[in-house]
C-alpha cells in the first residue's frame, strides 16, 4: 500500500504560515471488520480488503474500475475471484471525527514536533552529560578539600612527634660530636681492663696516664712482681708490663698502651 501526497507552491506558502495534520482519506471512513468495499473519494475511488479489523489491501482508481481491474486488484489482495462477476457500487460514506487508528484524545505527533522534540532530546542529553560532569568535578574537589584538612589535622598531631625526633637528633649529633674530642680509649675503661687482670685483693692506689704511657700503684698482699706481670701476658691492649714493689704492700705497674688506645688518637 502507497499513498502520494502533492503540494502546489500556494499551498506551500499557506502551510508556512500554519500548522496542518497530513493523513490518507481512508483513515477518515469508518473501518470494517472484515470485507470488501468500493468507495467514492474526494477525488476518485478506493478499493478495500479489510481482515480482522485491519486493513489489509487497498487500491485507488481515478475512475469506477471495470470488472478485469477489479478482479486483478482481488487477486493482488490473496481473494479468489472465480465467482466474481461484477464490480460493486461504490459506497459514499462520511468522514469520521477521529481517523481510525487514532486512541480518542491520544497525544499525535507531526513530524515537525518530532523534529524538535529531537532536537530538545539532543539538548537534554547534553545537559545531563554536562552536569554530571560539573557533579563529578564538584565531588572530586570536594574530596581533595576534605583530604587535605584530613592531611593538615594529621600534620598537627604529627608536630609534636616531629619535633621530638629533630631534638633526638640533634643531641645523638652532639653526643656523636663530644665523643669525637675524646682521645683513645677513656681512663674508666682502662682501669676497668686493669682490675678485670690483677689479682682479686688487689686495688688501685694511684692513677698516671701520659701518652701511650700508664703508670699505676696497686696495692696487694701479693709482693711478687711476676703475679702482677704474667695476667697481662696475653693483653693485646697492655704491652711491656713493669711491676716494681714500693714497699708497705704497694706495687708500682707501668704499661705501654696500644696506639690505638694512645691520647691523642681517636676511635
Amino acid at each position: 500500500m502507497a499513498h502520494y501526497w502533492i503540494w502546489t507552491p500556494g499551498q506551500l506558502e499557506a502551510d508556512a504560515r500554519r500548522y496542518r495534520r497530513w493523513l490518507p482519506e481512508s483513515r477518515l471512513y469508518a473501518p470494517l471488520e472484515d470485507g470488501i468495499r468500493l468507495l467514492r473519494v474526494h477525488q476518485g475511488f478506493e478499493g478495500q480488503i479489510w481482515k480482522g479489523g485491519t486493513l489489509a489491501f487497498d487500491q485507488w482508481w481515478s475512475g469506477v474500475p471495470d470488472l478485469r481491474a477489479w478482479q486483478h486488484f482481488l487477486r493482488s489482495g490473496g481473494l479468489d475471484v472465480g465467482s466474481v462477476d461484477q464490480v460493486p457500487q461504490p459506497a459514499s460514506l462520511a468522514w469520521e471525527q477521529v481517523p481510525w487508528g487514532d486512541a480518542g484524545g491520544g497525544f499525535t505527533v507531526d513530524a515537525a514536533m518530532a523534529e524538535r522534540m529531537a532536537w530538545w532530546g539532543v539538548a537534554t542529553l547534553l545537559a545531563c552529560g554536562l552536569g554530571w560532569q560539573a557533579m563529578s568535578l564538584l565531588r572530586w574537589q570536594s574530596a581533595v578539600s576534605a583530604e587535605g584538612v584530613r592531611l593538615e589535622a594529621a600534620r598537627s598531631e604529627a608536630l609534636p612527634l616531629l619535633d621530638a625526633r629533630e631534638r633526638a637528633e640533634r643531641a645523638a649529633s652532639e653526643i656523636e660530636s663530644w665523643s669525637a674530642l675524646q682521645p683513645g680509649i677513656s681512663d674508666y675503661a682502662l682501669m676497668l681492663d686493669v682490675t678485670a687482670i690483677l689479682p682479686e685483693d688487689a686495688r688501685l692506689s694511684s692513677w698516671s696516664r701520659e701518652a701511650d704511657k700508664l703508670r699505676t700503684i696497686v696495692l696487694s698482699r701479693e709482693s711478687d712482681p711476676r703475679r702482677f706481670i704474667a695476667p697481662f701476658a696475653q693483653s693485646t691492649r697492655f704491652s711491656n708490663v713493669v711491676a716494681t714493689p714500693t714497699g708497705a704492700g704497694g706495687m708500682l705497674i707501668e704499661f705501654e698502651l696500644a696506639q690505638s688506645d694512645a691520647v691523642g688518637v681517636v676511635r
